[in-house]
């Protein structure tokens, strides 16, 4: 879109450039200079360039795409921001998450030795664990799965955000 809108910016604005309009001149044998869109048949004139100014339609034409366009570069500049800020909060989230899953890895190794009041003796002299220490194991895997999950999604989002 933004390079269709500057092409037709940079047309109109040709258009509306100076116009050039083809003058002749030559000067008569008592030495009066003359100019003429036409030149005499008898006559050596020479071509003259004349830049005129376009119709101020044409120039207001002119103006009203370049205001257009700067708009429209606006607007695309304005999106381009967001979706930075977007990738940007997206990223921050993937940090996130990874920490979160670190941390809940670090509370599952850090919680494999049983707590006191996990283990019971037995009538041989050995111990066994009590159904707490399963309990509490399984919640500390459960919070690495979730943080495994929330972690690929937090990845899905900011790679749709391409």
């Amino acid at each position: 879109m933004r390079m269709h809108a500057m092409a037709m910016l940079l047309i109109l604005t040709a258009a509306a450039a100076a116009q050039t309009a083809q003058v002749y001149k030559w000067v008569d044998k008592h030495g009066n200079v003359t100019y003429s869109e036409q030149p005499p048949p008898d006559v050596d004139a020479q071509p003259v360039t004349v830049e005129t100014e376009p119709p101020a339609e044409q120039r207001q034409q002119a103006e009203d795409v370049r205001l257009r366009v700067l708009e429209a570069g606006r607007e695309v500049d304005r999106r381009m921001a967001q979706k930075r800020q977007r990738r940007e909060a997206l990223q921050i989230d993937v940090h996130h998450a990874e920490e979160a899953l670190a941390d809940a890895k670090r509370r599952l190794e850090d919680g494999i030795e049983p707590l006191p009041g996990e283990r019971i003796g037995t009538a041989s002299g050995h111990s066994k664990l009590r159904d707490e220490y399963f309990t509490r194991i399984e919640k500390l895997k459960e919070a690495v799965k979730t943080a495994e999950r929330q972690l690929q999604d937090a990845r899905d989002a900011l790679a749709k955000s391409n």
